[in-house]
């Protein structure tokens, strides 16, 4: 793993994007056209995150997302790049706390207010050995979602200082 942030971020979106059906096991709840569905929907996203840095596994993150989006790009080529090395988290890189939307009702795109802890973890390759260390430090992003017909998509991922 290059990078010891463990959630990249972008500021960049495109309308052309296209998307993946979404996955099976994503909770009712965040399958629902309001906001109380867009919170659901970010706190699913960012389990899948955990997971696929964890075990690793790929092809989680994209079918949440635009495949325009270059944050969940850089989520994903992480996850490739840990189970192409051999490597794992040794635990979930981030803890989130609170996930607000900011507005309400039924709109099509939604921003979402994500407060949490990037968590000091260890990177381990397969005989249990340390290959890096995520350091602790607090994690707010701003997350923007759109509404397909079938649901929530993130499109982009911003750093909040």
């Amino acid at each position: 793993v290059a990078s010891t942030s463990a959630v990249p971020t972008s500021s960049s979106t495109s309308t052309t994007a296209t998307v993946l059906p979404l996955p099976v096991d994503l909770p009712a709840a965040a399958k629902e056209h309001s906001a109380a569905g867009a919170e659901a929907f970010v706190r699913f996203f960012y389990r899948q995150m955990n997971r696929a840095w964890t075990e690793p596994t790929t092809g989680l993150i994209p079918p949440l997302c635009l495949s325009s989006s270059k944050s969940c790009s850089g989520i994903e080529d992480v996850a490739i790049r840990l189970r192409r090395d051999g490597h794992r988290y040794s635990g979930d890189p981030l803890t989130i706390s609170t996930v607000v939307p900011l507005g309400a009702g039924s709109p099509s795109s939604l921003a979402v207010d994500v407060r949490g802890q990037q968590e000091r973890r260890d990177v381990l390759d397969m005989q249990g050995k340390v290959v890096l260390t995520d350091s602790q430090k607090p994690a707010h992003f701003e997350v923007q979602l759109v509404w397909f017909q079938d649901g929530w998509r993130v499109a982009t991922i911003k750093g909040v200082d």
